[in-house]
């Protein structure tokens, strides 16, 4: 009898220990299999957001049959899901790249834009659109050397100076500083391959105030053009300068007992330079 029942209370351990560890073998199925269909949710929910975010592009305000040219009545920004959305749809940053372009097949209201539905992709932005509304655009001759040997480019700064020429030299005045130029001869994109090798004119953005300093100068004088490079923005000190200062002779440094006096130097004349010693009367000759 006493045999028995320890055989009894041994498989009875047995069933408990294979009840809890059933159990648990359970509950951490469970548990793993729910955190499974929980990101698998999630995964699928992030999925159908991004296929049906939507993306703000350029469709079809109206219906626009084939060949009307589009303006802006015909134009219009719309959020469209992602799944709807060709490749090529066009963002709102190209809209008015549109305006003037040729429709080369009908176009449904509310479709999305892509080049592939245009005769013309694009028109000729005009330079007015280029400039500020405190901006002017303004073009000016050039030759051979204010164009830098032809070497003038489209997004170059210079620096522009005003010369004239009187009966006692010429003087040559700092006009303005930094100018961007807006195009050279009839080429007006920045990196654009097909620049003219020769130009006569060259267009530069200046500010409304700056604009008839500019006319004058080229009504009055010469306008000379330097060319800067991109990374130099440094002010250069305003200073007029005279032909007058390349006859003066280079001044060399004297004795600390000797003081340079300059006599005479009107117009184009050279100075006559005496020098007398420190302490010395002032009608006696240099020591």
């Amino acid at each position: 009898m006493h045999e028995g029942s320890s055989k009894w209370r041994r498989w009875l351990r047995v069933d408990i220990a294979l009840t809890i560890v059933a159990v648990v073998a359970g509950t951490g199925g469970a548990l793993l299999a729910s955190r499974y269909l929980e990101q698998r949710a999630a995964d699928a929910e992030a999925e159908v957001a991004r296929r049906f975010t939507g993306r703000e592009v350029v469709v079809a305000a109206t219906d626009v049959p084939r060949g009307s040219v589009l303006g802006k009545a015909q134009l219009a920004l719309r959020s469209v899901p992602q799944t709807f959305l060709p490749a090529d749809a066009l963002p709102p940053s190209r809209a008015g790249m549109l305006l003037g372009a040729t429709t080369a097949i009908d176009v449904a209201r509310g479709t999305p834009i892509v080049p592939a539905m245009l005769a013309s992709v694009t028109r000729a932005p005009r330079l007015s659109e280029a400039l500020a509304p405190d901006e002017r655009a303004l073009t000016v001759a050039v030759d051979e050397l204010n164009s830098q040997a032809g070497g003038l480019r489209t997004g170059d700064r210079v620096d522009l100076y005003y010369g004239r020429r009187t009966g006692s030299g010429s003087s040559l005045v700092p006009l303005l500083q930094q100018v961007e130029i807006l195009g050279v001869g009839d080429s007006f994109h920045a990196g654009d391959d097909s620049h003219p090798r020769s130009f006569a004119t060259v267009t530069l953005r200046v500010a409304v105030k700056d604009a008839p300093r500019v006319l004058l100068a080229q009504q009055s004088g010469e306008l000379s053009m330097l060319l800067r490079n991109p990374a130099d923005t440094a002010e250069q000190p305003v200073a007029i300068h005279r032909s007058s200062e390349l006859l003066r002779a280079p001044v060399t440094q004297r004795a600390s007992g000797q003081i340079e006096l300059l006599i005479g130097g009107e117009g184009e004349q050279v100075p006559v330079r005496r020098y007398i010693s420190v302490g010395a009367s002032r009608g006696g000759e240099p020591s």
